[in-house]
């Protein structure tokens, strides 16, 4: 299994598609993710520059890994959660139902010297349809 604290901490760039099919919108962001241990668990923290309709924004959030029982559970920066992430395949399936939008997601881990990783979100609801994509590169 691989361990999420061991896997995670450090730095990480990333670069992040977003489509908006409702609002007729697509868009980039750029930045730096960093994974710092926080008690028995990691506290994520984003920043980057966002980039929609030839318009930047300054965009960053918060979250965290914790351990529950023997899972592991990533939260929002508010202690809401978000989903169990279980890396022992190198592959998770994720669901978050956000009132009535589903966010639907796939992560994807490239253990070794050149550590990578993936997210795939898919949000649907009565009044979102978004895919976000995810490209994450180990600092070190």
């Amino acid at each position: 299994m691989v361990d999420p604290i061991e896997y995670f901490t450090g730095g990480w760039t990333f670069s992040r598609q977003v489509e908006d099919r409702i609002a007729d919108l697509t868009g980039a962001a750029n930045g730096i993710a960093m994974f710092e241990e926080q008690g028995d668990g990691l506290l994520w923290v984003e920043t980057a520059e966002l980039r929609i309709t030839g318009r930047s924004f300054e965009a960053s959030r918060r979250m965290s890994i914790t351990r529950e029982g023997e899972r592991w559970l990533v939260r929002f920066e508010d202690g809401r959660p978000f989903h169990y992430l279980d890396l022992s395949s190198g592959q998770v399936q994720m669901d978050h139902l956000c009132v009535a939008d589903l966010y639907s997601g796939h992560l994807k881990i490239e253990p070794g010297p050149n550590r990578r990783f993936s997210t795939s979100w898919r949000v649907k609801g009565p009044a979102k349809d978004q895919t976000l994509s995810t490209e994450y590169t180990a600092l070190d």
